[in-house]
Order: C-alpha cells, then sequence, then structure tokens
C-alpha cells in the first residue's frame, strides 16, 4: 500500500533515526495488514474507519497487552496523519487530555484549508 500521504504529514521532533525507521516500518505493517484483508485499499486515502476498526477488533486481538498497546498508537497516529480526528473517539483511541502524560514526540502536519470560509 502506498503510504506516502501518511509518512508526509508526520513531524518527528529530537528523534533518532532507528525509532523513525520503527515507527514507519509499524506503519507500513498494519497498512499491509488492511490491505492484505481488504484488496480494494491500495492506497492511504481509501482506508476507511471500519478497516481500522477490523484492525482493532480482530486481527490484534490475539497479540499480547503490550502489542496491541504499539498498534493502538500507530493506528492512532494513522488517523491523524489522515486528517481523521473524528475517528478517534468511536474507536476507543481518543486519548483524556485529564491523564496527562508525555508530550509526544511525533506529531502531525495541520491541514491547508483550501477554501477559508468567507468572513461575515
Amino acid at each position: 500500500m502506498n503510504t506516502m500521504k501518511i509518512m508526509k504529514n508526520l513531524v518527528f521532533r529530537d528523534v533518532k533515526e532507528d525509532y523513525k525507521i520503527k515507527v514507519k516500518t509499524k506503519i507500513n505493517r498494519v497498512a499491509g495488514m488492511i490491505e492484505k484483508r481488504f484488496s480494494d485499499v491500495v492506497m492511504s486515502e481509501r482506508i476507511k474507519k471500519k478497516h481500522f476498526d477490523w484492525l482493532l477488533s480482530e486481527r490484534i486481538a490475539e497479540y499480547a497487552e503490550s502489542t496491541q498497546n504499539d498498534y493502538k498508537s500507530t493506528a492512532r497516529l494513522m488517523i491523524m496523519a489522515l486528517g481523521k480526528h473524528d475517528w478517534l473517539k468511536p474507536l476507543g483511541l481518543d486519548q483524556d487530555p485529564q491523564l496527562g502524560g508525555r508530550p509526544q514526540k511525533i506529531g502531525v502536519r495541520k491541514a491547508k484549508q483550501l477554501h477559508p470560509n468567507p468572513k461575515k
């Protein structure tokens, strides 16, 4: 699967090259799982919420909890890079800001607004 759009939207802040490679490999692995199950998805732009739902509920269910958490964070990163933030809550991947945690070292570029809202 072509994951160029996802990779282009990622921003790595102060991370080692090994970690970048690990994240990119994990994204390609998740994309490969989705493409293998849903053969019509050949580009990252064609991934739908149901594909991530299948990944989270069926495909990674038999893995250990730590591995599941790795795949969940990768799926969350992919969804954010695709600009589909509204998918996070229904899939159970949204983060509660009240819980806190470490600052993220991988960010996502903000999409340019093609047609700005006219001023009223």
